[in-house]
């Protein structure tokens, strides 16, 4: 008999995906009656609720826009598997997800373990580009991979982890003031614990990207926004060595100095940095890519900055207001 595993999805308007994401869990090569499927229709105003009253077999809880952290949260309090996975609702599940996110958890000290993020096969042509990205950069942060084997890692992203579910009850659910970053923290409380965090690349999703560069832009200034505001608060000097974008302002600043001191300086250091960025981009990415793969970066680089920036200083001013 195989474990229990209860599956976590919050979804708000999320109707061209959902869908597919629900039939994929049903499909999985695991035994169904150890499955329990929980989503969170959180406040969605499209056809999401229509599509979620059509399935069987799940269980569908309604929110009014709490966010995905909370929505999670109340997932867990409803879950009565032994083992919680977390999905997005814009993520296909292949069909050993299950076999192998349980495949990691190979001794008692492992909390909690994650899988590989790939390009579903009807991906737009720039979603796709978004995903070999992602994948090249490491996400500035671990989100994506390279690894071809089981190995300990810092970090999984909820859009393909599993976590034992006793280990909520030792170091708290996620945070509900975070979103996105939530599962950056509770990784982090699981190490500071003791425990251990593994990744396994046979547990796959297909994970649909922005499809515009003024969505993936707005993605990258959610991401910087939580850094830069309570997430980095909270963490410290961990959350700045976890996202590599900071590093790169630094790197603005010094060149900045640079021209400051000596401008012949300044502009070899300039030079110095846009080669060493494009032969990166080339050699993992090849030539024929690396138009795009330039635009992205320095897209990421810009909005990831003006996130983190604007978050930065917006907590603050919130913090003033919560004490007055």
């Amino acid at each position: 008999m195989g474990r229990s595993i209860s599956v976590i999805i919050p979804v708000r308007d999320s109707e061209s995906t959902i869908e597919k994401c629900l039939t994929s869990i049903k499909a999985l090569n695991y035994p169904q009656e150890n499955i329990e499927i929980i989503v969170i229709d959180d406040g969605s105003n499209d056809n999401t609720p229509n599509i979620l009253k059509n399935i069987n077999g799940i269980k569908i809880l309604h929110t009014a826009g709490i966010g995905p952290s909370s929505a999670r949260n109340l997932g867990i309090k409803e879950a009565t598997g032994e083992f919680i996975a977390f999905t997005d609702a814009d993520c296909i599940v292949g069909k050993n997800w299950i076999n192998g996110l349980l495949k990691g958890f190979t001794s008692e000290d492992i909390a909690s373990v994650g899988g590989n993020q790939l390009s579903p096969d009807d991906e737009s042509p720039f979603g796709h580009r978004v995903q070999i990205f992602l994948k090249i950069m490491g996400f500035l942060g671990g989100y994506t991979k390279w690894a071809k084997n089981i190995v300990e890692t810092r970090h999984n992203p909820t859009c393909n982890s599993m976590y034992r579910k006793s280990i909520f009850d030792k170091i708290g659910n996620f945070d509900e003031k975070l979103w996105p970053g939530e599962d950056v923290d509770i990784d982090y409380r699981i190490r500071k614990a003791g425990l251990k965090i593994v990744y396994n690349p046979e547990a796959i999703v297909y994970h649909y990207r922005p499809n515009s560069l003024l969505k993936f832009a707005s993605m990258m200034y959610r991401y910087g926004k939580s850094s830069g505001g309570y997430l980095t608060r909270k963490l410290g000097f961990y959350r700045l060595l976890s996202f590599e974008p900071i590093f790169l302002f630094i790197y603005i600043l010094t060149v900045i100095l640079l021209f400051i001191a000596n401008i012949w300086w300044g502009i070899f250091s300039i030079i110095a940095g846009i080669l060493g960025i494009t032969l990166f981009l080339v050699v993992k990415g090849g030539i024929r890519h690396l138009p795009i793969n330039l635009m992205l970066f320095f897209t990421t680089i810009k909005f990831w900055n003006i996130g983190f920036i604007t978050g930065f200083f917006t907590y603050r001013k919130n913090l003033k207001r919560a004490k007055n």
